[in-house]
């Protein structure tokens, strides 16, 4: 069954989320509780992985295996989301 989850994450530069396969991210941002979070639709019905997410300042080198995802601003800071493909 295809679900929205919303997936709380930091930031830091690697974190392992347990998702299922073959996930679509559809949004970051803060959420109304105040975190940093992934918004992705899921089929709830397939295996889950564990999928590296990567959060990167700007002018933070990026690797050559990274999918972008999002970004969202918070004060001073512009954190970018990304995913390994």
């Amino acid at each position: 069954m295809k679900t929205i989850f919303k997936y709380r994450i930091q930031v830091t530069g690697t974190q392992i989320i347990k998702m299922p396969i073959e996930w679509r991210p559809l949004h970051v941002g803060i959420d109304p509780k105040g975190d940093f979070c992934l918004w992705a639709l899921v089929d709830t019905d397939n295996l889950e992985i564990d999928q590296e997410i990567y959060v990167h300042g700007t002018g933070h080198n990026v690797g050559t295996d990274e999918e972008y995802i999002g970004s969202d601003v918070q004060g001073h800071f512009v954190w970018h989301v990304f995913r390994q493909i």
